[in-house]
């Protein structure tokens, strides 16, 4: 293999080791916000989104776990018709 090669190669494998690393502490936010908006808890959902957003640009969107963040952070967005999770009345 040539050196410039074995350099890219190492560079690509590089990338997509940071890309991965990113990816999973994105999802590590997403899911504490996820927790922080089913606990009511807005302040903390708000600050690990902004987190989430930084992250996100940190990584294509057009990774796995960019397109979760993409989709999460878009839904978080939206208008929500219920501010409490819905809770089943036991059977």
């Amino acid at each position: 293999m040539q050196p410039v090669a074995a350099a890219q190669e190492e560079a690509t494998r590089r990338r997509q080791a940071e890309v991965e690393g990113v990816g999973i502490r994105l999802v590590h936010l997403l899911v504490t916000c996820a927790a922080a908006i089913q606990a009511g808890n807005y302040s903390v959902a708000h600050g690990t989104m902004a987190r989430a957003r930084r992250l996100l640009c940190m990584i294509p969107t057009t990774s796995t776990f960019g397109r979760l963040a993409v989709h999460f952070t878009a839904s978080s967005r939206r208008p929500r018709t219920h501010r409490r999770p819905h809770r089943h009345p036991p059977c």
